[in-house]
Order: structure tokens, then C-alpha cells, then sequence
């Protein structure tokens, strides 16, 4: 009897150590008479305990795969189904194996950390209380599932811009008066984050409606001074804007806050107001050949 306990001892050991060699294991432990069950670190993974994070963070050390601490939750392990090196595959897992979850008499509860949802790991909580309940209605509950998580994603993408406002305290709307000021803020706008923060603060001007959100962005970013020596195209010995950085993204975010602005009419407002630049305050006033050439338009 305490040889079979003995070889079962040391297959359930040599079953362990082959999931431990995976980044990611899919466990099964009890917590308050509940099973739960979460694709979670194997360095969590502690002989016969599980280690969870005694923090309301746990989606961070989650994330990070941080190893357990002397103060996190211990709890009872009761089997690893399955281990994988990517975290998809591992949490995915019981979607392949529905018939495994249709014959248990106990349903199996995931655990769930506490506050903030990160679609790449944990799913909004009503699509949890209620995911247990689709694998024994529907047959093809692992699809569903699947394309919840796909539009939990895309709504955190249509949201990114929010996302971008702790990234803006080193990045202010300066006020460009010079060709090298132009030129340095036009390269900037090349690096994906910086572009993205800058974004969030044109976002933030607003407007009663297209035309007018993009003439406040033209004004918090360019003297008149300096829009003076503008135009789209770059004739007329002016400095072409159209094909700057700067009216890329002035022109992204107006027509994505304002829908129903339209590219051709943001275009033609946008040449107008550049046009009668030298005519605002701090413009300068028309050169003399400007004039002409205005007086003929």
C-alpha cells in the first residue's frame, strides 16, 4: 500500500515539474469550499499550494508573472489541467475541453482579481458570472467567448486615447512662431507616443463643430504670424502645410471627434483660414504681391 501511494506521489511530482517548465499553467485550487480556476504563472505554483497576491492589484503581478511574496494567500491545489508558454492557449484552454465541463456536478469558479479589467487577461465581470452558464447551454460557447474578448479589445482601442492623459505631463501645446520650431515639432510627431499624447491635448481643445475645432487647434499650435507664411499646397513661394505632420494629426482628430465633418470640407476650411492669416491679429498684413494676387482670386 506504501509502495502504490509512493509511485503515485512521485507521478503526481514528475507530472508537476513538467508544467512547471511552462510560463503559464492552468490550475485548479479551493478557495472558501469553491473550486476556482485561472490561468495564472507557474512560479504561483508551490508544491501542492497555489499563491495568490494578498493585494487589490492582482492583475498587475499577474501581468508581470511577479513571484509570490511572503505575504500573499496560500490555498489548496488540486490538479494543473493543463501549461503553456503563451497565456492565450493556457486560458483558452477549457473552451477545447467543454466536454469535461459538462460532465462535473460542481461547476469549477474562476478567480477573479479585484478593481480594474484588463482585456488581455481577465474578461468585464458580467461576462464572467454568466460564462459558466453559456458552456452548459451552448455548444459553441469557446467561439462566443472568443469574440467577446475580440470586442472587449476593440473597445479598449476606440478608449486609448483616454488612456494617453498620464503620458501628457511632459508634452505641452507649444505655440510655433519659427521655421525650426515647425520642423522640430513636425519630427516629434513621428514618434508613436509622443503623437498619441499630443492627440489627447488637441482632443481636449474641442469645438462647437468641426470648422471650429479645427481653428482653435491651428491657433494653440501656430502664431498667425507664421500660418502667414502657409498654404496647403506650398505655392506662391509659401511653405506647404498639407504635407506635414501637423495637419495630419490636426485633420485626424477633428474628423474623428467631429463625424459628420467631412475630409473636403475640412480641407477647404483649412485653406481659407490660412489664406486669411496675414489678415488676423498678428499676422503681419499682406505683402504687396500678396495683394495683387489676392485682389484677382
Amino acid at each position: 500500500m506504501l509502495n502504490r501511494m509512493a509511485r503515485v506521489f512521485e507521478f503526481t511530482t514528475n507530472e508537476q515539474r513538467m508544467h512547471m517548465d511552462k510560463k503559464w499553467v492552468r490550475a485548479v485550487w479551493r478557495e472558501d469550499e469553491k473550486e476556482m480556476e485561472l490561468a495564472i504563472p507557474s512560479v504561483w505554483v508551490e508544491g501542492n499550494r497555489i499563491r495568490w497576491p494578498n493585494t487589490s492589484n492582482a492583475k498587475s503581478a499577474l501581468k508581470e508573472c511577479k513571484k509570490p511574496a511572503d505575504k500573499w494567500l496560500s490555498f489548496d491545489l488540486i490538479k494543473i489541467k493543463f501549461s503553456s508558454d503563451d497565456y492565450r492557449e493556457c486560458e483558452d484552454y477549457d473552451e477545447t475541453t467543454a466536454v469535461e465541463s459538462e460532465c462535473d456536478s460542481e461547476p469549477v469558479m474562476k478567480r477573479k482579481p479585484k478593481k480594474k479589467v484588463m482585456s488581455d487577461f481577465i474578461m468585464d465581470s458580467a461576462e464572467d458570472n454568466s460564462s459558466i452558464k453559456m458552456q452548459k447551454k451552448l455548444p459553441v460557447a469557446g467561439f462566443q467567448r472568443r469574440v467577446l474578448y475580440l470586442l472587449v479589445e476593440i473597445r479598449d482601442l476606440l478608449k486609448s486615447p483616454v488612456t494617453t492623459a498620464s503620458n501628457t505631463e511632459d508634452v505641452d501645446l507649444v505655440t510655433i512662431d519659427s521655421e525650426e520650431g515647425f520642423e522640430a515639432l513636425d519630427r516629434r510627431l513621428e514618434n508613436r507616443d509622443f503623437k498619441a499624447s499630443f492627440k489627447f491635448l488637441l482632443q481636449k481643445i474641442g469645438g462647437t463643430d468641426g470648422t471650429d475645432h479645427m481653428k482653435k487647434a491651428m491657433l494653440r499650435t501656430m502664431t498667425n504670424s507664421y500660418m502667414a507664411g502657409l498654404n496647403m499646397k506650398g505655392k506662391r513661394g509659401k511653405k506647404a502645410f498639407g504635407s506635414s505632420q501637423l495637419y495630419l494629426l490636426i485633420k485626424e482628430t477633428v474628423l474623428t471627434s467631429h463625424t459628420q465633418y467631412t475630409e473636403s470640407k475640412f480641407n477647404e476650411d483649412l485653406a481659407k483660414f490660412l489664406k486669411y492669416a496675414p489678415e488676423r491679429v498678428g499676422g503681419g498684413g499682406r505683402r504687396r504681391r500678396d495683394r495683387l494676387f489676392f485682389t484677382f482670386t
